[in-house]
C-alpha cells in the first residue's frame, strides 16, 4: 500500500481537503454559542450543589420559598448578560443571605476579552441568615449599550465572582441560574461566595433579577481570527487548481 493509497487523491486534493476541514472546524468553533439563547439542559456539566449540607435552608428549599416555577439555566449559558430590549429598566433585589461574608452584588464589565470594573447594584449585609420576599428593587446602572454584554457578580472580602467561571480567580463556577418558567427576563441566581469552592451550597446570596437576558461564553477575537485563515486558505487552494485546469 502507497502513501497516497492510505491518504487518498492527489497532493494538491489532500491539501484541499485539509484546509476544507479546517475551515469548517472554524466555522463550527466560532458559531458555538454564539447565539443568544436560554438552552434549558443540554450543557456539558452542572456545577454539582451540594443542597442540605449544614444547618443551613437547602437552596431547593430557598427557591420553592420564593413560590416561582423554576428551571435551571445550563451552566454554559449564564456566563454573559445583557439588558432585554423594548422592557423596563433591569432591576435586581436580594431573596436570601446565608452568609458570614458582608457581600455586594453588581454587574461586571467586559470589553476586549477581559472583565472590567466591578459596579455595585447593593450590599447585602447585617444578619447572617434571612430570606425575605419585600426586598425593594434597585436598578441595574444603565451604563451599558444596548447588545454590550456584562457579567453578574458579588464582591466578598476575599474577590468579586462573576458569572463567567473562566474570570474567577480560582476557575470555579461561583454563580448558578434559574429561569422563572415562560419569561425568558426573569431570573434567579445563586452564589457561592468562597475561594476555591467553599461549602459549594450556593445559598450564601441569592439574586431575583428582571429584563435581563443571560447567554454563552462566546468565543474571543481568536476564534475569528481562525476563521479568517482558514477561509483565506481554502480560496488560495481553489485559485491554484483553477490555474491547473
Amino acid at each position: 500500500m502507497t502513501k497516497s493509497d492510505v491518504w487518498g487523491g492527489t497532493k494538491t486534493s489532500r491539501a484541499s481537503g485539509w484546509f476544507t476541514m479546517m475551515a469548517a472546524a472554524v466555522l463550527i468553533a466560532a458559531g458555538t454559542g454564539s447565539a443568544w439563547a436560554v438552552p434549558t439542559g443540554g450543557g456539558s456539566a452542572y456545577t454539582q450543589i451540594r443542597d442540605g449540607y449544614g444547618k443551613e435552608p437547602a437552596l431547593s428549599e430557598i427557591l420553592a420559598n420564593t413560590g416561582l416555577n423554576l428551571t435551571r439555566i445550563s451552566d454554559d449559558y449564564d456566563a454573559f448578560w445583557e439588558k432585554a430590549p423594548n422592557t423596563p429598566t433591569a432591576v435586581a433585589r436580594a431573596r436570601a443571605r446565608y452568609a458570614g461574608y458582608n457581600d455586594a452584588f453588581g454587574v461586571v464589565s467586559y470589553k476586549n476579552g477581559r472583565p472590567g470594573v466591578f459596579h455595585e447594584v447593593f450590599k447585602a449585609g447585617g444578619s447572617s441568615r434571612w430570606e425575605s420576599d419585600n426586598k425593594d428593587w434597585v436598578e441595574i446602572p444603565d451604563i451599558f449599550d444596548d447588545g454590550e454584554r456584562f457579567l453578574l457578580a458579588i464582591k466578598t472580602p476575599d474577590a468579586v465572582f462573576t458569572s463567567r467561571q473562566r474570570s474567577n480567580v480560582d476557575g470555579l463556577d461561583h454563580m448558578v441560574t434559574y429561569m422563572v418558567d415562560n419569561d425568558p427576563t426573569h431570573f434567579l441566581v445563586a452564589f457561592e461566595d468562597l475561594l476555591h469552592g467553599g461549602d459549594q451550597d450556593f445559598n450564601d446570596l441569592v439574586i431575583e433579577v428582571r429584563y435581563l437576558l443571560d447567554g454563552p461564553d462566546i468565543p474571543e477575537p481568536m476564534s475569528a481570527a481562525l476563521l479568517g485563515f482558514g477561509l483565506t486558505g481554502l480560496a488560495w487552494m481553489r485559485r491554484r487548481q483553477m490555474a491547473r485546469q
